[in-house]
């Protein structure tokens, strides 16, 4: 037996000789001493690795596939920097087949010594371009990795394009390689040529009347061009919620001669969207419980782009109906009168309240600002009385983030001021202002920092005359968790909870992530209602944090620590933190 294993070993061995005749199986191929993208690298460009595992080769190919594997390998590695990379070839036979190790030593890499990079023309001066080119990698001292390279190239290039240097030339694009020192020289330059302007904007496939959506353009014509005015309207536009579709693109090859330099015209093209909008949905909190939600939307009525909306939410402890008309605006600043009609029944604390509204609003986008005006009269029936209110109210709102759903970094301010005086149509006078913030900011590659926080004040000579849904309440999922939604409160001889005229509450959460969809939390929250004298209220715990398809869902358990109250609370909340 021994003597049959050994002829068949030597006819194995055979297959690697010159003038054998017999197929071999090729059964493994192993690499060692590169990364993942090296290695993804070597399996493109060495024919050993792309012949694969297990197959049937004849003695000329396997011996084609090795002599060239070396030098094959060797090649794969220049684009990451390594020109002298050391391989070697380990062979072994066995009686199932030949197992290969290519064992590579990547050797000194090649850094870069210079980078010389030179932009003639008005882009020059451009902020945008400058960044591009001061981001420029590799840089001097780094190793020369030509995908690195060719993306940064690539960069300079979409930030030209992007602030519309659309002439742009690059006159020289040299890499000098001097793989004896080990070292490369970067020399680019680019002529910008004039930027361009907006010329005339083509608008196509809208419903509405001409003139309505022009005023939602963030450019006018004769203005530089810039990319990021296009996606401004894009996004202006998309916010209309007139349109299934919206394609904006700058005809490059129709620019013209203009007073200011050449101009390039913009056409948007639009798809509109269905008139009719149904919508039913099941929502869940562990503050008001479960709720059956209706939603009816007519995205326009009318060539003048006006909108009707209405509402029913019929849940286990609170019921609501709205119904709001909607019309564009342009006075200033493009946005949106507003007239709305709601009534809700709910109860505040140890209140039973019920609420009838109407207002008149005049919404805008001001800048990066969200605004707003308006007057509401508001009558509120609880505890055997019934309280009517008119006043005025204002707005202001700024947002920023890097994503809506899961922000790594961006910031939220809302504040909100109302109030009037007593007489005619108000049963009191009062004022009142409330301020919201909230600061999100990524910590490493898992890790998420979040701080908010909510005040509020009010001043009126009656305040048991107040509606208890303009008094402030804390405690619950958004707000101090580790006590019940809305338990935190001034109480009455008799204990119950009847808000506060003033708000201060404050939290810090610390989040990580496990993967991409499942994580965990933890927080500390501290806060109170209250009419003079501050106490703070502190709860803290940890949480379960789900990315699901449909948005955030957040799973918390919290205890309170500064007080008496004992137990631990759940708190369940789904959709949106931002």
């Amino acid at each position: 037996m021994a003597g049959i294993a050994r002829a068949g070993v030597l006819m194995l061995w055979a297959v690697l000789l010159p003038g054998a005749a017999m197929a071999v199986v090729l059964r493994d191929v192993r690499v060692t001493g590169v990364d993942e993208a090296a290695l993804r690298s070597l399996r493109q460009q060495v024919d050993l690795l792309r012949a694969g595992d297990g197959r049937d080769l004849s003695e000329g190919r396997l011996a084609y596939l090795l002599a060239s594997a070396p030098a094959q390998a060797r090649a794969a590695m220049e684009p990451f920097g390594y020109y002298h990379a050391d391989v070697e070839l380990r062979r072994e036979l066995r009686a199932d087949g030949v197992y290969v190790t290519l064992a590579v030593e990547p050797g000194e890499p090649v850094r870069v010594r210079s980078v010389d990079i030179d932009m003639q023309g008005p882009a020059a001066k451009d902020a945008a371009v400058r960044r591009a080119i001061a981001e420029f990698v590799p840089r001097r001292g780094q190793v020369f990795e030509h995908g690195a390279y060719e993306t940064s190239k690539a960069a300079v290039q979409r930030a030209l394009n992007a602030r519309g240097y659309f002439a742009a030339d690059l006159t020289t694009a040299r890499v000098e390689v001097l793989r004896a020192e080990h070292s490369a020289r970067i020399q680019l330059a680019w002529d910008s040529g004039p930027r361009h302007r907006f010329g005339a904007t083509r608008i196509s496939g809208s419903p509405l009347r001409p003139g309505l959506i022009e005023p939602w353009l963030s450019y006018e014509r004769g203005d530089a061009y810039s990319q990021a005015d296009l996606l401004t309207t894009h996004q202006r536009l998309l916010e209309l919620d007139y349109f299934a579709g919206i394609d904006i693109l700058p005809l490059v090859d129709e620019m013209q001669p203009g007073e200011r330099g050449p101009e390039v015209p913009v056409q948007v093209q639009l798809l509109p969207a269905k008139r009719n909008v149904y919508a039913i949905g099941l929502s869940y909190g562990t503050d008001l419980g479960g709720a059956v939600d209706l939603e009816y939307h007519r995205r326009y009525l009318n060539d003048r782009g006006h909108k009707l909306d209405a509402a029913m939410a019929l849940g286990e402890r609170r019921n609501a109906a709205s119904v709001s008309y909607r019309i564009p605006a342009f006075m200033i600043w493009p946005g949106w009168w507003n007239a709305s009609a709601s009534v809700r029944r709910e109860p505040f604390a140890d209140i039973e309240s019920t609420v009838s509204e109407v207002s008149l609003r005049r919404d805008a986008r001001v800048g990066d600002n969200q605004v707003g005006v308006g007057a509401v009269v508001r009558s509120e029936r609880f505890i055997e009385r019934t309280t009517t209110l008119a006043y005025a109210a204002a707005s202001f709102q700024r947002s920023q983030s890097d994503d809506p759903l899961y922000p790594r970094r961006g910031f939220s301010l809302r504040t909100e001021l109302r109030g009037g005086p007593s007489g005619l149509f108000s049963d009191l006078g009062f004022a009142q202002t409330t301020v919201s913030a909230k600061a999100v900011r990524g910590l490493g590659e898992a890790q998420r920092l979040i701080v908010r926080t909510d005040l509020g004040a009010t001043h009126t000579d009656d305040f048991a005359r107040l509606p208890p849904s303009l008094r402030f309440f804390a405690g619950g999922d958004r707000s101090v968790r580790g006590f019940d939604y809305q338990s935190l409160s001034p109480r009455d001889a008799e204990g119950r909870r009847l808000g506060g005229r003033y708000l201060a509450v404050g939290s810090v959460e610390l989040e990580r992530m496990f993967g991409e969809r499942w994580g965990g939390a933890v927080f500390v929250d501290s806060g109170n209602a209250f009419d003079r004298d501050f106490e703070a209220a502190t709860g803290a715990g940890i949480g379960a944090r789900w990315r699901s398809p449909v948005g955030p869902v957040r799973l918390d358990v919290a205890v309170p620590l500064s007080r008496s109250d004992k137990g631990v609370h759940v708190h369940l909340v789904v959709g949106p933190e931002w």
